[in-house]
């Protein structure tokens, strides 16, 4: 049923899902990213639960208790324009303030399931750790 959001654990696992079937919205950063000019921001992603890939990202303010419909949209339609449609099912973490992204994919037709943000952490992880190590220079220099 498209456009519902359902509460409940839920065991994600790459194996169950097709390719593009579904998605998950999390934050690749542990803490905020610090600019002089700007402000802190925190970096979001929309990941491929079957294959692990990337197919959204975008910086927006750490500052804000949620993504704006705006920010929301962008990150859906940069998935959209990287896979060539929406998946049928999008992932949130139950403990973040997701009520406007979850809206607005809602809005373009995705199913919408917030689960515990754990449920979905070892799935996320080496992308978390990449973006950490790239964000911090960590691990760029060695021999």
């Amino acid at each position: 049923m498209s456009g519902f959001i359902r509460r409940y654990a839920v065991n994600i696992i790459p194996t169950d899902y097709a390719e593009n079937e579904a998605w998950i919205l999390f934050r690749l950063n542990e803490v905020p990213i610090r600019t002089e000019q700007d402000g802190d921001f925190d970096a979001l992603a929309l990941m491929d639960v079957a294959t692990g890939i990337i197919v959204g990202m975008d910086m927006v303010s750490a500052s804000s208790e949620e993504i704006t419909e705006i920010e929301a949209r962008r990150l859906l339609k940069a998935g959209d324009a990287q896979v060539g449609f929406l998946p049928c099912q999008i992932y949130v973490a139950a403990e973040a303030h997701t009520a406007q992204f979850s809206a607005t994919a809602r809005a373009m037709g995705a199913t919408v399931e917030a689960v515990p943000g754990d449920a979905f952490s070892e799935i996320t992880e080496e992308a978390r750790v990449g973006f950490t190590k790239h964000v911090l220079g960590v691990g760029n220099h060695e021999a």
